[in-house]
């Protein structure tokens, strides 16, 4: 820790003694933070992948665009699948025309059976061509129905209402159901990740709102997930929600934890000095010099932050001269800080 002393010009009455100027320390409550850094992602998201492969006729959607769930993002070339699925209506056509045949000769044999008129045999070969007919036509019928909504696979749509955030194809290219075409997220889902080290798991609970920035902007968030489990590094993981919206996915965020409070003061920078190990500040009592070490807790934007308590009359020294010594007599001149 590296503190700049200013060595400000001495004043002296007109009696010799000097004048330094001194500041009134105020107690007040102080929190310290834990600094970590996490990244803004999406809890809702999708990667569209085509479940047919073929050439990308035409794409509907742009990067960036909010898209509706269903809405049509693509169309993958259908001439193949359209022919496929005409064909296999031709083949049905004539399965139930071999039905209906067999259907009617069927009812036929059985009233002549039932009727003696017939041999069983007879009965049992029109049954069977009946029964064999009906199930090539079910069988043919599932057959169109699975070509059908093959073709309808073609047609590439939102699984979700989102922001479309990146498209990986174009007109033209080929595509198969290994290829991602388009990654889309809820911009309502997004959260802020981050991870802490073991000694916050019983701090940080769920419902606890802690403070994060984005640039220069600062936003609350509530934590809504801690992992059960740790790292190998002794880490775990938090997320929060944040009140307000955030504009996008993996943002850099600062997140300010909180992790001890306690009753101190905030000393300037100017008013501190070392000695070997030692850290202490002059203060005055009843116009008396006084060294007085103190524990600092941390530092901040100029400032020491420290847990040593002081007298209610008692007067930290700023700038003080280099010259100054315990049990001198002085005068003070209260400032500001």
């Amino acid at each position: 820790m590296i503190f700049v002393i200013s060595l400000l010009l001495v004043f002296t009455t007109a009696f010799g003694v000097v004048q330094v100027d001194v500041i009134k320390p105020h107690k007040k409550k102080i929190t310290l933070y834990y600094k970590a850094n996490g990244t803004t992602k999406a809890k809702v998201y999708v990667n569209v992948k085509p479940e047919v492969d073929g050439t990308v006729e035409k794409v509907y959607v742009h990067e960036g665009q909010r898209v509706k769930e269903g809405q049509l993002l693509a169309q993958i070339e259908t001439s193949k699948y359209q022919k496929d699925v005409e064909a296999q209506t031709a083949t049905v056509n004539k399965l139930k025309s071999v039905y209906e045949y067999n259907k009617t000769l069927y009812q036929r044999k059985k009233y002549l059976y039932e009727k003696n008129l017939i041999s069983e045999n007879e009965f049992l070969v029109a049954k069977k061509n009946y029964q064999t007919a009906k199930n090539d036509l079910e069988a043919g019928e599932k057959r169109l129905e699975k070509l059908k909504i093959t073709l309808e696979k073609t047609r590439i749509t939102s699984p979700i209402s989102g922001m479309l955030n990146d498209k990986y194809i174009n007109q033209g290219d080929y595509v198969n159901p290994n290829i991602k075409m388009f990654y889309i997220f809820k911009p309502e889902s997004i959260v802020v990740e981050f991870m802490l080290p073991q000694r916050f798991f019983f701090k940080v609970k769920e419902g606890q709102k802690i403070k994060f920035k984005i640039n220069d902007r600062q936003f609350i968030g509530k934590v809504i997930y801690k992992s059960k489990s740790l790292t190998k590094e002794s880490l775990f993981r938090v997320q929060l929600k944040p009140d307000k919206a955030l504009p996008a996915e993996n943002l850099f965020v600062k997140v300010y934890v909180p992790d001890k409070t306690f009753i101190g003061f905030e000393i300037p920078e100017r008013a501190i000095h070392m000695e070997k190990d030692k850290v202490y500040v002059f203060t005055v009592i009843n116009g008396t010099i006084k060294k007085k070490k103190i524990h600092i807790v941390s530092q901040r934007y100029g400032k020491v932050i420290t847990d040593t308590p002081f007298l209610k009359d008692e007067l930290i020294v700023v700038d003080a001269p280099i010259d100054l010594k315990e049990g001198e007599k002085v005068e003070t001149h209260l400032v500001n800080f």
